[in-house]
């Protein structure tokens, strides 16, 4: 649908949350996520969860290690609904039908032996999927009810692992980057209130616990990283915190921080420069929350928050690979373009991939060498010669 189109790209750029506000800016990103949910539900049947090689590929390529991935190579008899990122370095989850009157599957593709599997067939609408860090799980949310959602957690081959139904019009979660399959979970309501929980996988349960922020990352096995935001004073910057779920304790880590990601052994956050205020400095720390390095970026901001161009970090290769803007401007008035540029934390290395390009959601495969990229990750990156190709069209183009 052409609503769901528009909605789809402005409700995954807040929710990651990529804007960052104070807790009642949740109020606005909510309310629009709300609207594209109601207006871009899709059709699914109950169908068996098992894996089916998908027959009748069209004139199947063997892709080699070194070559290049040609263009349009996922089949162009498909619907592709979205693409939701990487199963492995060579393999990628995606959402597809085969025609107008099939529901949505999700399928899981090589594009080195072009092998295309059906992966889980859903039993309600699927609403979103997240792939755990360690791409050993696959959570998948659906919406039987405007008011309740249903998370899915698959394992590695799309088996069930775990079911869970909780209220709620809206979701966040964010996976225990030192336990799989351990999720902190937030569940939004009408009145913009919120219920957080823990989902343990292994365990087959979900407890609810208290917490005063709904956005978190994992710090440790059993601790939580999050930006305290005052709602009755509207800032543009917070201070860093560190609770633990089970003792309780916390502590300041470092105070006006507008953003942060967290790895399993890096911490990366971007705070303002108080002598530049059209600069932001990009810091990396480690376990012992000592500065590694930092580099600098143009800010774009508005009235109410700032803006954090889309980046990914792998920690294995110590990679930070972001869009950069031109320049330092407000938002609504920037007509600039990005560069997408690798950061490596621990040699200082800076190398640019992308010119004059657009600020658009990017995944990196766990080897380093590929990006998925735009809104629905139609497009790939190839990091080694700086290239991108079409996945599949939209459009029909």
């Amino acid at each position: 649908m052409e609503v769901e189109k528009f909605f789809r790209p402005v409700a995954y750029q807040l929710l990651q949350p990529r804007f960052v506000a104070n807790r009642l800016n949740i109020r606005l990103i909510l309310c629009i996520i709300s609207t594209f949910l109601l207006l871009s539900a899709c059709e699914a049947t109950n169908n068996e969860e098992t894996l089916k090689p998908e027959k009748d590929l069209e004139n199947p390529i063997a892709v080699k290690d070194n070559d290049e991935i040609p263009e349009f190579l996922i089949d162009s008899h498909e619907q592709i609904e979205k693409v939701y990122g990487w199963l492995d370095s060579s393999t990628i989850l995606y959402a597809s039908k085969l025609d107008e009157s099939d529901s949505l599957q999700l399928m899981s593709w090589n594009f080195k032996t072009q092998e295309k599997l059906v992966f889980y067939l859903p039993t309600d609408d699927i609403v979103d999927v997240s792939i755990s860090p360690d791409h050993s799980y696959v959570l998948v949310r659906l919406a039987p009810l405007a008011n309740k959602a249903i998370i899915e957690v698959l394992n590695h081959d799309g088996t069930k692992a775990f079911s869970a139904s909780v209220p709620s019009i809206e979701l966040a979660y964010e996976w225990n980057i030192h336990d799989p399959g351990v999720l902190f979970l937030s569940s939004f309501f009408e009145d913009w209130s919120f219920r957080t929980y823990i989902v343990n996988t292994k365990e087959q349960k979900i407890e609810a616990i208290e917490f005063p922020q709904p956005f978190v990352k994992w710090g440790s096995k059993e601790e939580l990283l999050y930006l305290d935001w005052n709602e009755d004073e509207p800032n543009l910057k917070a201070p860093l915190m560190k609770k633990n779920l089970y003792t309780k304790q916390w502590e300041s880590i470092m105070l006006d921080v507008i953003y942060f990601s967290r790895t399993a052994h890096t911490l990366m956050t971007i705070q303002d420069q108080s002598e530049n205020y059209d600069k932001a400095t990009y810091s990396f720390f480690n376990d012992e929350n000592k500065l590694i390095s930092s580099f600098s970026a143009p800010h774009l901001k508005n009235y109410s928050n700032w803006l954090i161009p889309y980046f990914d970090m792998r920690e294995e290769s110590s990679q930070f690979i972001s869009f950069i803007p031109e320049k330092a401007a407000n938002v609504g008035q920037y007509a600039g373009g990005f560069s997408l540029q690798v950061f490596n934390w621990k040699t200082e290395k800076e190398e640019v991939i992308l010119t004059k390009t657009k600020n658009e959601p990017i995944s990196c495969s766990p080897n380093g060498n590929w990006c998925l990229y735009g809104n629905q990750f139609e497009k790939i990156i190839n990091l080694n010669n700086k290239t991108v190709k079409h996945l599949f069209r939209i459009n029909g183009q």
